[in-house]
């Protein structure tokens, strides 16, 4: 036994390791993002932050070198519906009534002209001079994009061009292509005028920062934004297909899926934001279709996220949310693709601000999810504050660019990603620490199994043998001549002894298989000789079936090289497990030569075998029919014993079959090369129990040497021929009259052939075509508990299969193998009961009928309820209580006097009782009230109530002064925790029957606590 391995020290220890790196790994990302802000679409600028002024902006004190790029923002002079170019600002334009000042970055959306609000389509020119020193290094701008198409002049020189601008929507060319365009560097000026249009956005305008700096730096902080942005790419796809692979492995993980479509979402979303990669990558890329899809994965990637979420966590998250999420994203998805730019990019707004209420979901989800202690949680949640925050940050600048970082979503939500993937790591990490301290516990069980069934299988030879060994001397002794009877009671004990060591046998050889210490004694073997033998010893298998065993092999058939009783072994695992499986027709077992090797067949006319279970019929405790081990007995381990000892000789065993057609055995073995012996017709055949017929019932009515027509009549109920006689022969010599049957059909069919009455029913449990349960509940509907006592056989003392037992309506029970004297102790007990009662009911019968109605009073009435409840109480069974009266009977007395009053009580009394069943209880409660015990399903109860209240209703009552309509109110109640005794249970009836009243009456009320 190894020693216990302390897997929850360990794999707290893990955890904390691993929490710590994942904590450390946050930490490192978020420095990334805070401090690490001059790669990412901003630069950290030194002192007051220069703006211009009604149209110049003034750098003389500005060191590109020292303090780095400036974004070129404030007062830029805006000539809104015009285009002009530097040429019209050569003369006095800036004093030209129509110039304004525009702060910049902004839109024109809602810039006033003329005292009116400026819509987003449009076209605008844009002015800026800018006076900086003297430099050395080459001066650039970098260029933002701008909505949705723009011309640049520089001093007068056009640097940069994007899409196409014109004054009608069917001019214009809109694109989006950040850009760096280098300047001349020999001025310490510079004239900027940029002309904008845009009719396929909501909102046209500069919206972001023109930046204005040295080229080297520009560019690198460029490139560096687009290594950034490669480095998520990266990321992402590892991550997205590391959970394409896990879903791949385990479909019935949906959050690998999820998580698979969130990381993907954001690759493509990568390559459509910031420096838009897309466009470097393919520049002719349609503009409009980058805008979709930017859209697209955006409002995705929400959905995706909460259901993401949700799988994780589903106890937390909202069903309802999750709908209206889906319909919402999916909704503003397809508008997305179906509709221009000027229509769906005026609905993000309403997306956003439902996205900053669906970040704040999720950081209460997580937070939930973290007070619960769910697994990860924690880590989830520092993810999902971050992400939050860079999911706000993200609206703001989309919305108003008065931040200067840029796009932070795609990190946040990487980050996010990323503690989620480290959670589920540790996750998986603790499961396999689990997963090993379990294999190393389940390995050390399964040689201790090996070892008790090693021990106990050898514990079993010794006692086995001595019993057969002890029934054989007995038939082969002449001292004391035996009966013909004795002598097929003696062999069917050394039949069983041999049966049961077989099993024992298989035990044994399943563990010796196992380790790989079973040696074959090789010998020429007659196969037809070894047939014959398994098949005088299986004959009596075949009792109460239609089926032949048939040898085909010749007598001269070449002998095999065997080990002869492993042959004998595997013949009979194959036989007995076609026995067992087939039920009429014939089991045959040929042989054919086949290139050196004796190919051996054991065909049989059974169910078959489906194509998926071929395979696993060979592997221990397999079989193709879970319910086989309750049909037809046996270990499981036959088929697997006879695979393995086949090929240790060499050969090969596999299967052919046709369900509902049969199955056909093959295996393989090698030839000895020697002749077969002339056979021996003289030779020994083992004695083998007689053989009796079982098509009637008087044949089997188990014979007695004593006229005992008087005594008590049992059927017993067994599929097993040696048990079943057994069980006879015990009580026979008792004195007991004894009919036995072999399934629970033939049981039903004598209970209805036999020309009296059973006293009593010993039933197994476990057989074939009918279980006992279903033969228990079929009597029931016929005979109460009192007038057919039933006692059960059951092999197992669970409580379960106890309980199930007495709830299909048995009396007793007894757990197998029977003890002689036990069985008749509860025999004589359920007979006595038996009798007394019925001594006891005719003795009493005139003092618990009433006088009037002929159906039972009400003293006992209480007296039979209490022992029911009590019974009911101890054995778990269903007990119902109906209670009814008639509609205005005092009004019929008073019509009609009280004569035919109890004419129609002793009618509604005769009437009741033959609608009622076998089993229901019938008394006159007083007056014109009346009470029904059911001691069944309590599911019936209200058709019982209905089909009263129908036939009561539907035929008037004839009386002495004529035909009478009557009608009368119902009320049911069950036993419960409410109702625990007869006084609760007449309470809750006589509480519905009111109710039944008050609705109306002629109805059936149900008691409801």
């Amino acid at each position: 036994m190894c020693a216990r391995f302390p897997w929850r020290q360990i794999t707290t220890f893990e955890e904390g390791l691993l929490l710590k790196k994942m904590r450390g790994l946050i930490l490192c990302l978020l420095l990334l993002l805070f401090f690490g802000t001059g790669c990412l679409p901003a630069t950290r600028e030194h002192g007051q932050r220069p703006l211009a002024e009604g149209g110049l902006l003034e750098l003389a004190n500005w060191d590109f070198i020292r303090d780095g790029p400036v974004g070129l923002d404030g007062e830029w002079e805006f000539y809104w519906d015009r285009l002009l170019e530097p040429t019209d600002f050569a003369g006095a334009i800036d004093v030209d009534p129509k110039t304004r000042m525009m702060n910049l970055p902004r839109s024109w959306n809602g810039y006033q002209v003329d005292g009116n609000p400026l819509a987003g389509s449009g076209y605008a020119t844009f002015h800026l001079q800018i006076h900086y020193p003297h430099h050395n290094a080459p001066l650039a701008l970098k260029i933002p994009i701008m909505c949705t198409a723009y011309k640049l002049w520089a001093n007068g020189k056009l640097v940069a061009e994007n899409g196409r601008v014109g004054r009608h929507r069917r001019e214009m060319v809109p694109q989006y292509r950040p850009q760096v365009v280098s300047l001349d560097h020999d001025t310490d000026e510079l004239d900027l005028v940029i002309q904008v249009s845009n009719y396929h956005h909501h909102r046209g305008g500069i919206w972001e920062s023109i930046r204005l700096g040295t080229e080297a730096q520009l560019r690198r902080q460029r490139d560096q934004r687009l290594v950034f942005q490669l480095f998520l790419v990266g990321g992402f796809l590892a991550l997205g297909l590391h959970y394409l692979g896990l879903f791949v492995v385990r479909r019935q993980e949906p959050y690998a899926l999820y998580f698979f479509l969130a990381s993907w979402l954001m690759v493509l979303r990568l390559f459509l934001v910031g420096e838009i990669f897309l466009i470097q990558l393919i520049p002719s890329f349609n503009w409009e279709w980058e805008l979709k899809l930017e859209y697209f994965t955006y409002y995705l990637s929400m959905l995706v996220l909460l259901l993401l979420l949700e799988s994780l966590f589903p106890a937390e998250v909202s069903p309802l949310l999750r709908q209206f999420t889906s319909i919402l994203s999916i909704s503003y998805s397809v508008i997305t693709l179906l509709m221009p730019a000027i229509i769906y990019t005026r609905l993000l707004a309403g997306y956003q601000l439902f996205t900053l209420f669906l970040v704040a979901y999720f950081i209460s989800v997580l937070a939930l999810a973290s007070k619960r202690r769910r697994e990860g949680a924690q880590l989830m949640l520092a993810g999902g504050i971050v992400y939050c925050a860079s999911i706000i940050y993200d609206v703001v600048f989309a919305n108003y660019r008065i931040l200067t970082i840029g796009h932070l979503a795609p990190l946040g939500f990487f980050i996010f990603l990323l503690a989620q993937h480290l959670a589920l790591m540790k996750r998986l990490a603790a499961a396999f620490f689990r997963l090993e301290d379990l294999s190393d516990r389940l390995l050390a069980l399964d040689k201790l199994k090996d070892e008790f069934l090693a021990a106990a299988s050898l514990e079993l030879k010794s006692p086995l043998a001595t019993m057969q060994g002890i029934a054989e001397s007995m038939l082969d002794t002449s001292h004391a001549p035996l009966t013909d009877n004795q002598k097929d009671n003696i062999a069917s004990i050394a039949t069983s002894s041999k049966r049961l060591s077989i099993y024992v046998d298989d035990i044994l050889d399943f563990s010796r298989l196992k380790r790989q210490d079973l040696s074959l004694q090789l010998s020429a073997v007659s196969l037809s000789q070894e047939v014959d033998l398994v098949l005088e010893v299986c004959r009596p298998l075949t009792t109460g079936k239609d089926l032949e065993l048939i040898n085909l092999i010749p007598k001269n058939a070449p002998l095999v090289q065997a080990d002869e009783n492993r042959l004998l072994q595997i013949l009979y695992n194959l036989i007995d497990n076609a026995i067992k499986f087939t039920s009429a027709g014939a089991i045959t077992i040929s042989a054919d030569q086949n290139n050196g090797w004796m190919e051996v067949v054991v065909a049989d006319t059974g169910i078959g075998i489906p194509l998926h279970h071929r395979e696993t019929i060979f592997l221990p405790f397999q079989q193709a029919d879970n319910s086989i081990p309750y049909r037809s007995g046996g270990t499981g381990l036959g088929l697997n014993i006879t695979r393995s000892l086949i090929e240790l000789h060499g050969g090969t065993i596999w299967v052919e079959s046709e369900p509902g057609v049969g199955s056909r055995f093959h295996f393989t073995l090698p030839f000895s090369g020697k002749s077969p012996a002339p056979a021996n017709d003289d030779e020994i055949k083992p004695i083998l129990p007689s053989q009796g017929s079982t098509s009637v019932l008087a044949d089997n009515l188990v014979p007695t040497n004593e006229d005992t027509d008087a005594r008590p009549l049992i059927l017993a109920v067994d599929d097993d021929p040696t048990n079943l006689r057994l069980l006879a022969n015990q009580l026979v010599v008792k004195g007991y009259r004894v009919v036995t049957a072999t399934d629970g059909l033939q049981a039903l069919r004598y209970i209805d052939q036999a020309p009296e009455k059973f006293d009593l029913v010993i039933l197994d449990l476990m057989m074939p075509q009918m279980s006992g349960y279903e033969v228990c509940r079929q009597l029931r509907q016929r005979f109460s508990l009192l007038d057919l006592p039933i006692l059960i056989l059951t092999a197992y003392s669970r409580l379960d299969d106890i309980t199930a037992g007495f709830e299909a309506g048995a009396n007793d029970y007894i757990v197998k193998p029977v003890d002689k004297q036990e069985l008749l102790a509860r025999v004589r007990t359920l007979l006595t009961l038996k009798k007394s009662v019925a001594e006891a009911q005719l003795s009493g019968q005139l003092a618990t009928i009433d006088d009037l109605t002929g159906v039972y009073n009400r003293r006992h009435f209480f007296q039979v309820a209490e022992q029911t409840i009590q019974q009911a109480q101890m054995h778990r069974f269903p007990l119902s209580l109906i209670m009814f009266d008639l509609d205005y009977f005092k009004e019929i007395n008073d019509t009609f006097g009280h004569t035919t009053g109890d004419d129609i009580l002793q009618a509604i009394g005769e009437r009741s009782q033959q609608l009622l069943r076998d089993n229901d209880f019938l008394a006159r409660y007083g007056g014109d009230e009346f009470v029904v015990l059911l001691t069944r399903d309590s599911a019936a109860a209200r058709q019982v109530a209905e089909r009263l209240r129908n036939e009561i209703a539907a035929y008037p009552v004839v009386a002495k002064t004529g035909p009478i309509s009557v009608t009368a109110s119902f009320g049911l109640a069950t036993m419960g925790n409410d109702a625990a005794t007869i006084a609760g249970l007449l309470e809750n009836a006589d509480r519905a029957l009111y109710q039944a009243k008050q609705q109306g009456r002629n109805r059936v009320a149900v008691f409801a606590p």
